[in-house]
């Protein structure tokens, strides 16, 4: 997903006795990677308001959140993290530059791609044996697709990572065969039999980040949107 951030930042009036209220000198640049990746995967925009100090040096300090829509996605620190860049000028009073706070809105708008990217080639991967095939489809039964699928987290409160992380890795594969169907071709290739077989008796095992894996996970998925499948998700329970 391609995300483009608009930093529309509106600094408040300036009360009469200013000679000049703040303005910036060098404006905040926002890039891609402010935005909160679970917020990105799922395509949220939104705006969040803050308040912050202008200091006589022009450094931009002390944030703090006036609103944000939706809340709790990231938005707000991301938000605060984009303003602090800035190099303010700051405000006047005969002539004397002073510490004074002002208020910036800051949009942030998230874009999918117009175009979507053309299908991989299939990976050259050897198939597993059927025997790995039954072994890995009682693994995704027991215990879903764990590490096969990520979800990004990051911008969402700790106690939401599991939850969030279980829709796409237990009830996406649940619910959607093909889904299914592919994790279990990743998890035959990620492991061995003795390692499945030890996993299923209640054992755990390191799955290393194989490349050649994801790689046919992305051929296979290419055409499964789980970040629409984790907006739908979190929207109808969470605020969007």
């Amino acid at each position: 997903m391609s995300v483009a951030l608009v930093a529309a930042l509106v600094l408040m009036s300036p009360p009469p006795q200013q000679d000049s209220p703040v303005s910036w000198v060098t404006p905040p640049a926002p890039t891609e990677e402010d935005y909160p990746g679970f917020a990105s995967m799922i395509g949220i925009s939104g705006s969040v308001s803050v308040n912050c100090l202008s200091t006589v040096s022009g450094r931009v300090r002390d944030c703090q959140v006036v609103s944000a829509t939706p809340p709790g996605l990231g938005l707000e620190t991301a938000a605060i993290t984009i303003v602090s860049r800035g190099l303010t000028r700051p405000a006047t009073a005969g002539g004397v530059p002073y510490e004074s706070r002002f208020s910036v809105r800051v949009p942030f708008q998230s874009a999918k791609e117009t175009e979507p990217e053309p299908r991989p080639e299939r990976p050259n991967t050897p198939p597993p044996t059927e025997s790995a095939l039954r072994l890995a489809e009682r693994v995704v039964d027991a215990y879903g697709a764990g590490p096969m699928i990520e979800v990004p987290v990051d911008g969402l409160p700790l106690a939401k990572h599991e939850e969030v992380q279980n829709w796409a890795r237990r009830d996406m594969v649940r619910s959607d065969r093909r889904v299914k169907a592919a994790v279990t071709q990743m998890v035959a290739l990620a492991l061995t039999e003795e390692q499945m077989s030890e996993i299923l008796e209640g054992g755990v095992v390191e799955v290393g980040g194989r490349k050649d894996v994801y790689d046919l996970g992305n051929y296979l998925m290419w055409d499964v949107d789980v970040g629409a499948y984790l907006k739908d998700r979190y929207c109808s329970r969470y605020e969007c």
